[in-house]
């Protein structure tokens, strides 16, 4: 797997996702993303595959309210300018909910960015989860 950078999108698996969500007629990809960070109780463990497409889901959400909550790549702008007036109203606070898990404990997306030291990681996670707040 590979990371180039500390954005949703910035990294192997986030980008194979967007090929998904570029094939989708409707917002059930995003939502299962979603689900696959906010179903893990607390006491689980969330890896780091489904914790990273859950942030870049979480931030199709938040562009689909506000294109300044932060940068999109293009295929997903495109998606959102057809997707976006169809957006379901319980898709925001999922999105929450699955960001909130991607930065609480038991999340290897923390562990591997807190052992790389970097930061930035933790305040672009952030930056979405305070869009959706």
């Amino acid at each position: 797997m590979g990371t180039w950078g500390s954005g949703p999108f910035d990294d192997d698996v986030a980008s194979d996702w967007v090929w998904e969500l570029q094939d989708a007629q409707d917002w059930k990809v995003v939502e299962v993303a979603l689900r696959c960070a906010a179903d893990v109780g607390t006491d689980g463990y969330l890896e780091a595959p489904d914790g990273q497409v859950a942030w870049a889901a979480a931030a199709v959400v938040a562009a689909s309210e506000d294109p300044a909550a932060g940068a999109v790549p293009d295929e997903v702008g495109a998606w959102l300018a057809q997707h976006r007036a169809t957006r379901p109203s319980t898709i925001r606070p999922l999105a929450l909910e699955a960001v909130r898990r991607v930065l609480g404990p038991n999340s290897e997306l923390v562990e591997l960015w807190r052992d790389a030291g970097e930061d930035e990681w933790r305040a672009n996670v952030e930056k979405v989860a305070a869009a959706l707040a």
